[in-house]
């Protein structure tokens, strides 16, 4: 009897042998095959190693591809061997949702935001059936399908208030760095990465053009000031200053018109909401109000970003001014898209055209200023540089009412945690949701200016307030404690 006990180990035994052979068997596979791949292209060997490494580590643990997909957004440029990061990482994502949602250790909560998106998607996938340019729908649809899976990824992958923070700080860690580094090329202090981060002259980060990557910063900039608030960590708190700092240095070196927009209209919000909205007294709200107002005032200190913060803004609503000086062609572009409704209500030009049609649009569309343009090659035609234009001329009215919706929806469900966190105590994540409801609010605006429909920004938000519910039930169940103090003194 005294030997029953020592029976279960000694027939494991050869059961985790045998399972630690074939790891060691699969890894010596691979590790030949990288050495093959390595002795035909480094680069794609670099990159079939990172894969192999994000995978394993994926799979181990699905919510740490979370804060990889955040940190992408910055890092959109980052090409290897001709991919770019977000197309690379992308089937990852995919792959770990789907296997996580199949198994039943992750779940999607139906809800109104997922609802419009799914209803939205469907209608630009249907918009294959008359576009005008199969091509610009295809590479569009590719797009969305990237835009798609980021939304899974978040929504089904994100359970707990430890795993938000952690994408918090790594966003606001990712945003420090790459504006730090387009700040300093800017200023001409960064040689190395002046070429890769700066387009004629303009801080464009690791996102590849100027205006988007001001409207990713406001975008987060509210989150920022809520981990300052939230944070009792002297060191920390200082380097989250820093990043404001930073954050706002960075949009108004981007010398980006929607970038100035969106701050100028993001301020005053910030300043009228209620204090316990974001922080934790009103005394701190007013020195991040001021920290914030000496990196404007002192950036702007500068006659050269001064000028061009002026020049810029003040063009978009010139209507003497011609060619580039309207806000780089908007507001013809803007005449072509109404036109295009007018023409096609119901079902626009198909999903992702214009940059493919635009130009044979343009030149014969009346009322515009053309002494600007200069003829381009397919697929390299003016955007509509509206997502609201855009939608409607691309995908009818019925396109731009699912667009509303999904910003719309995904606001309301920010602000229904926002409200019911605060209520049992879950300050934090209040104090979170009321901060995407603001970034989103400016993300909107930004929106006006530039294409959004695809951006991973906006479809993070959206995955994350499916996301957030379940957040709140994991803290309550658990008994976490979120930021204490939602007393306002």
């Amino acid at each position: 009897m005294s030997g029953a006990p020592s029976a279960g180990p000694a027939l494991g035994a050869p059961r985790r042998l045998a399972a630690n052979a074939y790891w060691v068997g699969l890894a010596g596979v691979l590790a030949v095959a990288l050495g093959a791949v390595t002795g035909a292209d480094v680069k794609i060997a670099l990159v079939l190693a990172g894969g192999l490494a994000l995978a394993v580590l994926a799979v181990s643990r699905p919510s740490a591809l979370l804060p990889v997909l955040a940190a992408g957004l910055f890092l959109q440029a980052v090409a290897v061997g001709g991919a770019t990061f977000e197309r690379l990482i992308a089937p990852i994502a995919l792959l770990v949702g789907a296997i996580e949602l199949v198994r039943r250790t992750a779940t999607i909560r139906v809800a109104p935001p997922l609802l419009w998106a799914t209803a939205y998607s469907l209608w630009a996938l249907a918009s294959g059936l008359w576009t005008v340019s199969v091509a610009g729908t295809m590479f569009s649809l590719a797009s969305l399908a990237i835009a798609l899976t980021y939304m899974i990824a978040f929504a089904a992958l994100l359970n707990t208030e430890r795993e938000l923070r952690r994408i918090l700080y790594v966003l606001v860690v990712t945003a420090l760095l790459v504006g730090a580094s387009s700040v300093l090329a800017y200023a001409g202090r960064n040689p190395i990465l002046s070429s890769a981060q700066l387009q004629e002259g303009r801080a464009q980060g690791g996102v590849g053009d100027p205006e988007a990557f001001s409207a990713f910063q406001v975008l987060f900039l509210p989150v920022l000031l809520v981990l300052i608030a939230e944070t009792r960590k002297r060191w920390l708190r200082g380097v989250l200053v820093l990043a404001v700092l930073v954050s706002v240095a960075s949009v108004i070196t981007s010398v980006s018109r929607t970038g100035f927009v969106t701050l100028a209209a993001l301020l005053p919000l910030l300043a009228f909401l209620p204090a316990r909205a974001l922080f934790r007294s009103r005394q701190q709200k007013a020195l991040l109000l001021v920290v914030i107002a000496i990196g404007v005032v002192g950036i702007l200190s500068r006659p050269y970003p001064r000028s061009q913060a002026w020049n810029r803004t003040q063009a978009i609503w010139s209507p003497q001014k011609s060619g580039a000086s309207r806000g780089s062609g908007r507001q013809d572009m803007w005449i072509v898209a109404k036109n295009e409704v007018a023409a096609h209500p119901l079902t626009g030009l198909g999903f992702g055209t214009f940059r493919y049609v635009s130009q044979d649009i343009l030149v014969r569309t009346p009322g515009v200023d053309l002494s600007f343009y200069r003829p381009r090659v397919p697929g390299n035609y003016l955007l509509a540089h509206s997502a609201y234009f855009g939608s409607a001329g691309e995908l009818g009215l019925p396109g731009l009412v699912l667009f509303l919706g999904m910003l719309l929806s995904t606001g309301l469900a920010l602000r229904r945690v926002a409200v019911r966190s605060r209520q049992v105590g879950a300050f934090f994540l209040s104090r979170v949701a009321n901060a995407f409801v603001l970034g989103l609010v400016a993300w909107a605006i930004s929106a006006a200016f530039i294409e959004t429909e695809t951006a991973r920004p906006f479809w993070i938000l959206l995955g994350i307030s499916l996301a957030l519910p379940k957040v709140l039930e994991s803290t309550l169940a658990r008994g976490e404690e979120s930021s204490a103090g939602g007393r306002i003194s």
